[in-house]
């Protein structure tokens, strides 16, 4: 298993998963700085295993299943934009103690959707967050009416 960092982020896999993560980290340090300082704040490690646990999460550990070849499942720029959208929640819930909503997950979203843009996701990847993010806005706007 290699062991390699970017910053603050330490990388454990192998190498195909490392060199794709540490390319997702480098396109958010020249695309988008904000997401990537954010990053670099809550995320501590990313490590490659068999089978994802989520036990440590709230300190900022990622743990990962490859795809069968042994890299990242999905583009190293969306896997980008989901590692900002996993810090901002991290931020949101653990360092605001702001407890999880629908506003929050809302936000998160809409981080995510921001991230995929200044990376240049494909836009295959937008169409089931806007489908959360429309889900969403449509119950909050259903809760309002409905007080």
């Amino acid at each position: 298993m290699l062991n390699t960092a970017v910053g603050r982020v330490a990388i454990y896999g192998n190498r195909a998963f490392t060199s794709q993560v540490r390319e997702a980290l480098f396109h958010l340090q020249q695309q988008f700085p904000w997401g990537f300082s954010m990053v670099q704040r809550y995320i501590i490690a990313i490590e490659q295993r068999a089978t994802p646990i989520m036990a440590y999460a709230g300190i900022g550990v990622r743990f990962e299943r490859a795809a069968q070849n042994g890299s990242l499942p999905v583009d190293p720029k969306r896997y980008g934009a989901l590692l900002v959208r996993m810090a901002v929640g991290l931020r949101i819930h653990m360092r605001l103690r702001i407890p999880p909503s629908a506003r929050t997950q809302l936000l998160e979203l809409l981080t995510d959707v921001n991230a995929m843009k200044r990376l240049g996701c494909e836009q295959r990847y937008y169409y089931s967050i806007w489908n959360q993010i429309h889900r969403i806005e449509r119950s909050l706007r259903n809760s309002v009416a409905g007080t």
